[in-house]
């Protein structure tokens, strides 16, 4: 049934557009999220809450310790495939911009970015997953590994990183000295490539990507750009 909803969803939406869930069968589903997250689901719904989160709305969620620990249980419990990493990490990012609930993630969770997975390029970009605060929180677990994949996860993406300035400063921080040279090398073939990826113009990334502007092109440019110089003076 999960499989024929997500199927569903993608033929709805074949050009990749946010999709209008009111319109779709938001308003039919959203009373039965929350028991999602009751405590009291049995083992075989760790898989449905684990692919279904990454499609539920932050604000239909109480969003508090108990929500984020049922989540993670749950995604820690499914064994583990490309699909199943692609959901926990798009979950994550979106938790981790929320100061409240950071602590509560625990290290197994941060630890699907090691996965070096490639998520589908958003229509308007990921906005609350490159913010400072997720950033910082990044930094904080002082985990260089998980630092450096979060950097070549969502420096695939064409849109501007919001959280540039704290980005910046993790590179100074923490990506300076010799014993940093192989994960600056890692960083910089992956600027290189998205790089590549934006002098394609913007007909070829309208493509993949349809509300992508001129404008938002040449500012990723113009910060990856930054970033690669920072990482090169070390």
């Amino acid at each position: 049934m999960l499989d024929a909803f997500f199927s569903t969803a993608r033929a709805f939406n074949p050009m990749g557009k946010l999709i209008d869930w009111d319109k779709f069968m938001w308003k039919a589903i959203r009373c039965f999220i929350s028991t999602l997250y009751d405590g009291t689901n049995p083992d075989s719904l760790n898989w449905v809450i684990t692919l279904v989160s990454p499609y539920v709305l932050l604000e239909t969620w109480s969003l508090n310790e108990h929500m984020v620990t049922q989540w993670a249980a749950a995604s820690l419990a499914v064994p583990y495939s490309e699909e199943v990493g692609q959901s926990v990490v798009a979950v994550l990012l979106r938790l981790a911009s929320i100061d409240s609930l950071q602590p509560y993630i625990p290290i197994a969770i941060w630890a699907f970015l090691k996965k070096k997975l490639s998520l589908p390029h958003k229509p308007l970009g990921r906005t609350l997953e490159t913010s400072g605060p997720v950033v910082r929180s990044i930094q904080s677990l002082e985990d260089i590994e998980i630092l450096k994949s979060y950097f070549l996860l969502v420096w695939s993406d064409w849109y501007p990183p919001w959280g540039f300035a704290a980005m910046c400063t993790s590179i100074s921080e923490d990506f300076s000295g010799m014993e940093m040279k192989h994960h600056r090398r890692e960083l910089i073939q992956q600027l290189d490539h998205v790089l590549a990826q934006l002098d394609q113009g913007l007909e070829y990334l309208q493509q993949y990507s349809p509300d992508i502007s001129g404008p938002d092109i040449q500012v990723t440019k113009e910060r990856y750009g930054e970033f690669r110089k920072l990482l090169l003076g070390y």
